[in-house]
């Protein structure tokens, strides 16, 4: 999934290529998520992080298809590290 202003694009995971009409809004794809978002990231089958700024977290969970938690620590998150588990 690719961001831009305020939609959201799927990519060919086989060629890495934005899929043509795949275009959607994000407040209607993703209900409480604002637009203009800077990044978003599959964490699971689940789960899709979406990040605003250097400090905002928002958290969807795909299932129920709104926001379960919203995480706002300053430039914490940007200087935090990642780990990742399968």
């Amino acid at each position: 999934m690719t961001t831009n202003s305020s939609q959201v694009w799927k990519l060919n995971p086989n060629t890495g290529r934005v899929i043509s009409g795949s275009h959607r809004y994000i407040g209607r794809e993703f209900p409480g998520v604002p637009n203009r978002i800077d990044a978003a990231v599959i964490r699971d089958d689940r789960t899709i992080l979406f990040f605003k700024g250097r400090s905002t977290m928002y958290v969807f969970d795909r299932s129920s298809r709104r926001v379960v938690r919203t995480v706002d620590k300053g430039n914490e998150l940007m200087g935090s590290t990642c780990i990742v588990s399968s």
